[in-house]
Order: structure tokens, then sequence, then C-alpha cells
């Protein structure tokens, strides 16, 4: 197979391919380094607006250096190739080891879930950035365990959008994961549109199938706008309800009914990883794209507002450290 020639790199390798380009597998020869090397396809370079999106894809993720993101090193052109060099994951996706494993258990899945709600956060917090594309096949697994969120293709910045670009529908977010109002076509998109898609990933991740998996493409969209998902813990009797208690929140249809950001999104997480229901108040029944089961209670009471407040949680802080 010949592979495409860029100066600086030895592509020796297929990694995969997307709506936003192919990823090859390549050498960095001034650093003896593997890198994945992802290159904009021919037909969509002759195109303005997507070398747009391409160029702010590089920029808005080089902006960020953290431990749950893919690192970005280089971008550029040659040759009317534009491409981008990043850090090189070996591992697999977290879409990946659903398929090996048929399902994740739940607290593989609060983990997984929790290392890039972290990663997101950070992004939201440096860089107003939403990821607009939160799904398993972006979830990457090294080696040692460690989760990194990839491909911030739909990537956009809320502090500096480009007026120029225009895309394909069926290119904004992928349809089984993406927020109501991401379906919609919504231009203002803030936070609550990953958590959303983070919560649909939560669900994948225990029933071991996308939400609405029988419905293909845009379809999938209107589903979520009028139809529900059976509750998590019908599909999967092992989950808890302290772990649907907390999807059903971030698949709220209203963005104003979710987490508010990423910082009560965590609070929740670790709740939850600790046995205890989301310190969120829950949903009115109905209003999430996941169906409330009659299986699920609200065991145990969840502590309020005013005595978190006072006494703090177990592992976090009372209210008098805050103050200085």
């Amino acid at each position: 197979m010949q592979y495409p020639v860029i100066p600086g790199y030895e592509i020796t390798g297929v990694l995969g391919e997307g709506g936003m380009g192919k990823v090859y597998l390549a050498i960095q020869l001034s650093l003896n380094r593997k890198v994945a090397v992802k290159i904009l396809p021919p037909g969509l370079a002759a195109d303005e607006s997507y070398l747009l999106r391409f160029r702010n894809e590089a920029r808005a993720a080089a902006k960020l250096r953290h431990p749950n993101i893919v690192q970005i090193y280089d971008a550029g052109e040659h040759n009317r190739l534009y491409f981008f060099a990043m850090e090189y994951i070996s591992g697999e996706t977290a879409a990946g080891r659903v398929m090996r494993k048929g399902k994740l258990d739940e607290e593989s899945a609060l983990l997984i879930g929790e290392s890039v709600a972290v990663a997101l956060e950070y992004a939201w917090d440096r860089a107003r950035l939403v990821h607009r594309d939160v799904k398993p096949d972006n979830i990457l697994i090294d080696e040692d365990g460690i989760v990194k969120i990839s491909d911030l293709g739909l990537a956009k910045t809320m502090d500096q959008v480009s007026p120029g670009i225009t895309v394909e529908r069926s290119l904004i977010g992928s349809p089984h994961y993406c927020a109501p109002e991401q379906a919609q076509g919504e231009s203002e998109l803030d936070c609550g549109a990953d958590i959303y898609a983070l919560g649909a990933t939560l669900y994948h991740f225990l029933t071991g199938r996308p939400p609405f998996a029988e419905t293909p493409g845009i379809s999938a969209m209107v589903k979520k706008l009028t139809e529900h998902l059976p509750d998590v813990i019908d599909v999967n009797p092992s989950a808890t309800d302290n772990f649907a208690w907390l999807v059903e929140k971030m698949m709220a249809r209203d963005k104003k009914r979710r987490q508010h950001n990423w910082h009560e999104v965590l609070d929740d997480f670790d709740e939850v990883i600790h046995g205890r229901p989301p310190i969120s108040d829950p949903l009115p029944a109905g209003l999430s794209t996941m169906l409330r089961g009659k299986r699920r209670s609200r065991s145990g009471s969840r502590k309020s507002f005013a005595a978190r407040w006072l006494f703090g949680k177990p592992g976090g802080r009372p209210w008098w450290q805050f103050w200085r």
C-alpha cells in the first residue's frame, strides 16, 4: 500500500477513518517517536469551509494540555494534504472494549466516564471548548489504563467562532449520542451538549448498545426528541439505581434540566462511585431521553444541600475550609 508523503514523518500504517479524515500511524523523524497523523480527505480539502474546520480542530486541541486529552503536536499542509500529528495511544477505544466484553461493569463505566468528565471540565473551564462528538469511539484507553478523549474535529470554542464554517448536519456530532439541542441544529452549544453525550455513552457502556441502536443516522436524532429509551436497569439488571439516576439526569432533553456544569457532574460521579445517590436533584418523570423504569427506587436518603454544605461529604471539605 502506498501511503501519503509528509516531510518529517514516515507513515507506516492506517489506524482508522472518520468523517473528518483518515488517521495514520507514523514516525516523527526528528524525535523518533510514534505519532498518529490525521489527513483531511482530498475531496474536503477543496472546500474552504472544511479547511477552516480542520485548522480550527488543530488550534483548539493544541491549546489543551491535560493527561486525559490526546495531545496535538504539529499541524500543516504539504502538496494540498492538510494534516496534523498527535499523540499516539497504544491500547483500545472504549467502543472496542465494549464490543470485546459485550458490556462494561458499572465500576469500569463510572471510572472511564469520570476521566472523560475531568478532561471536558478542563477544556470548558480553560477554553470554553465543547467537544461536540463525545462517544465510545472517541474515548481511548492506553496500555496503562489511562483514559484519553480524542478527535476534536467537531470541537468549537465558544469565545472564537469562525463565521465561514458550514458543514452537513450529518457531520455535526454522532446521531446516537448528540444532545437534542444539537440534533435540532442549535448553534450556540455549551458544555450541556457534552454532558448529554457522556450520559448516552454511559448508557452504551452498561447496555452494550448505543442509544436507539436499531435506528440509523438522522432518524435516531428524531427518536431522541419523541421517544424514550428503556431504563438502563431494565436492560442490565446489574446496574444500580444510583447509576440510573445519574444517566437519567445527564440525558435530560432540556439542557436546563441537566447538571449545570462539569463540577456538578463530577460531584454526582463521586457519589455514585461511592455507592450513594447523586447530589443533584432528580428529574421529574418523563423529562429524560431515558425512561424511568418501575423497578427503580430512590434507595437511602440523600443529605440535604444544607447538610452537605455544613458538614461536607466523605473525602470532601466542610464549608469552613473554603474560607481563607
